[in-house]
């Protein structure tokens, strides 16, 4: 609770709000959404359930065919682009927060690219 109070002091300092954080995120999925691979392990025919903007939350999940290929995926990004991401059985989960940018997305579809690649 200290920590989450923190965070909301920092927030209001800088003029942020819940609502602009989410606006910012939301413009992040679109932008990954929109250039996306159609296939692949992190792609729209593994994406899995999508919700509407104003009830999504911020991660993101992809569906793979079995926990281990989801540690694959995760290992990949890392040691390719960099890019912390978790799994939990066999789905992968990217989230975003205010302090990613477009430019981080584009970074994580051109290391997308390069797994599809592989």
């Amino acid at each position: 609770l200290l920590s989450f109070m923190e965070v909301m002091k920092c927030w209001r300092s800088l003029g942020l709000t819940v609502d602009m954080i989410h606006l910012h995120v939301m413009s992040l999925h679109r932008y990954l959404l929109d250039h996306l691979p159609e296939v692949g392990p992190m792609s729209q025919a593994t994406l899995f359930s999508l919700q509407p903007e104003p009830i999504r939350s911020h991660t993101l999940v992809f569906e793979q065919d079995n926990a281990k290929r989801a540690k694959v995926v995760v290992e990949s990004l890392l040691s390719l682009g960099q890019i912390a991401l978790d799994s939990r059985k066999r789905y992968v989960r990217l989230g975003f927060g205010f302090y990613h940018s477009r430019g981080d997305v584009a970074h994580l579809l051109q290391t997308l690219q390069k797994i599809n690649d592989l």
